[in-house]
């Protein structure tokens, strides 16, 4: 009777192997050390954004965008508005120069005055009161004025006429438009007005900037 031959596991020595440092070969030592440098790359990463917040997603993944901040930014004519409320009456400071007549709230932004004064706001509506007589004139500017500040409408040109066919050789509906746009009920809707730039009539012709009704004061 034969005797059976033990086993022999061919790969039982492979279970007691190990590889060595000096057994492994450039490759896996590259595999090694690439591991290591990806852990402590995602270490560095996680601590640099430990403070950064995820996007927020709707529903369906898609990132939400935020909204950016408005920024803010000084409008000098409501601050003038503004001002001119808070003060007694607001009357109209007049003032004339080589270049004419003008006015305006205590307040004003002197930007804004030099670009009404350079025509920059054009007229919304114009009023001619060649042909009328001084009292119907006032009637008319009042009614255009206290029309275009309804309509919010902010700037008027109201054309007097230079007066060189007058007598005195001088615009007497200049002078009275003048003292007109002073009046209480006048100045209430009225930030400020000038001498119109020579394109839209120069010294014959005033622009006036009303004020946004929202700053009005309440009568």
């Amino acid at each position: 009777m034969k005797q059976k031959r033990p086993f022999n596991d061919a790969f039982t020595h492979l279970k007691t192997w190990q590889v060595k440092p000096s057994d492994a070969t450039p490759e896996v030592e590259s595999r090694a050390s690439s591991a290591k440098n990806l852990v402590s790359d995602e270490r560095s990463f996680a601590e640099l954004m430990g403070d950064v917040q995820p996007l927020k997603t709707d529903q369906r993944g898609h990132i939400q965008r935020q909204k950016k901040k408005e920024s803010v930014v000084v409008d000098h004519e409501a601050l003038a508005d503004f001002s001119s409320v808070t003060q007694a009456q607001g009357q109209l400071q007049t003032h004339q120069d080589e270049q004419g007549y003008f006015g305006f709230i205590p307040g004003f932004n002197h930007t804004l005055l030099t670009r009404l004064r350079s025509g920059e706001f054009r007229p919304q509506h114009t009023l001619d009161l060649h042909g009328l007589r001084i009292e119907q004139a006032k009637e008319q500017v009042w009614l255009q004025l206290r029309q275009s500040f309804l309509k919010d409408q902010r700037t008027v040109l109201i054309v007097t006429g230079k007066g060189k066919h007058s007598i005195t050789g001088e615009s007497s509906l200049r002078e009275a438009f003048i003292e007109f746009v002073s009046h209480p009920k006048v100045r209430d809707i009225v930030l400020a007005y000038a001498t119109a730039h020579p394109r839209d009539g120069g010294d014959g012709a005033f622009y006036v900037l009303l004020r946004r009704r929202l700053f009005a004061p309440r009568a």
